[in-house]
């Protein structure tokens, strides 16, 4: 009986022995995914040249009696994304989210065009009026320079609306007389008014008059910035067909603001489009590319007839056409 049992403890660790080493040989399997690719855009035909469109009637913005904004929990600005980011983030007043900052988050978060694109279609935020997908967050990064050391694309980007929030409250204690324009419609044309007077570094208030004057009245914008926003590129003057293109952001073709935002924008244009208008007669402007300033007028006629002058002096001092198909005008006509 003895040597039974001795025969079946021995067996025993004989299997024991087996099944550890079988165990210690299985490997995990690892499985890579494949990264997306950034989608290309092509640029639109170029037509005959046009003047600034005179303005027909549009419904008037809805009054507003906000003051003060809502912050956001930060629980519903932007998804998770994995964590550690590394690199230097630059924006200026004038830059894209599709041109200027999207490809600087790809690089610097190694991450797809499209992963940066769904965190941003999901940003919340009292400033974000209409605008869909990730043009939400279009013109809500304020410009600066911002270094990335190990933090979440998540994270990122519920700091830049942070800090948008931030921003708007503290130039809206700077202007005690306020316009009627809602938080969201003051934003939008804050980028706008950027978009005019970027090249000048200037004029903010002339522009913002201008525009306010003319919701005031329910005329459209007519806006050269928000027709170059809607065709991805830029021209020193816009052709006939340049402001028929068919999207919501052609304040030529559409009536009032558009949904949201076009560019980036500093604090002075800001603040301009948190104001009420100069004066009442201010309905007319334009950039005159040599003398680097904002020319404005109250009568039609004299736009149109100083706007020929300032055409005939772009083309005896430039070297390029009028109608130059351009990413950025800011290359070319900035020092």
């Amino acid at each position: 009986m003895k040597r039974i049992i001795a025969a079946c403890f021995v067996l025993s660790m004989i299997a024991l022995a087996a099944c550890v080493k079988n165990g210690a040989d299985k490997q995990p399997v690892i499985i890579e995914m494949p990264t997306a690719t950034p989608a290309q855009t092509s640029p639109a035909p170029e037509a005959a040249p046009a003047e600034t469109a005179q303005p027909e009637s549009t419904p008037a913005a809805q009054p507003s009696d906000e003051s003060v904004i809502a912050q956001t929990p930060e629980s519903s600005k932007a998804p998770a994304l994995e964590p550690g980011g590394e690199g230097t983030i630059h924006v200026r007043g004038g830059d894209t989210l599709e041109r200027d900052i999207i490809p600087q988050l790809v690089k610097a978060f190694s991450v797809s065009e499209r992963e940066v694109k769904d965190a941003m279609a999901n940003a919340d935020s009292s400033l974000i009026g209409k605008a869909s997908g990730f043009r939400r967050m279009e013109g809500i990064i304020v410009p600066g320079t911002y270094e990335i050391h190990g933090e979440s694309m998540e994270s990122w980007l519920n700091e830049r609306i942070s800090e948008a929030e931030r921003r708007y409250e503290r130039i809206s204690e700077q202007v005690p007389e306020k316009n009627e324009l809602g938080a969201s419609e003051r934003i939008t044309l804050a980028s706008i008014v950027e978009g005019d007077t970027n090249l000048a570094g200037a004029f903010e208030d002339i522009a913002a008059t201008v525009y306010l004057n003319r919701i005031k009245k329910n005329d459209k914008f007519g806006s050269c910035p928000t027709v170059e926003y809607a065709l991805g590129y830029q021209r020193p003057y816009l052709t006939s067909e340049d402001i028929t293109v068919d999207s919501p952001y052609n304040t030529y073709k559409h009536k009032g603001l558009p949904p949201g935002p076009i560019c980036c924008f500093d604090d002075e244009s800001l603040k301009a489009s948190l104001s009420k208008p100069l004066n009442g007669e201010l309905y007319f402007f334009f950039y005159d590319y040599v003398k680097r300033e904002i020319l404005s007028f109250a009568n039609y006629g004299d736009f149109k007839a100083a706007g020929e002058e300032s055409k005939a002096l772009f083309e005896a001092t430039f070297d390029i056409s009028r109608f130059e198909k351009m990413a950025d005008k800011r290359e070319y006509f900035n020092d």
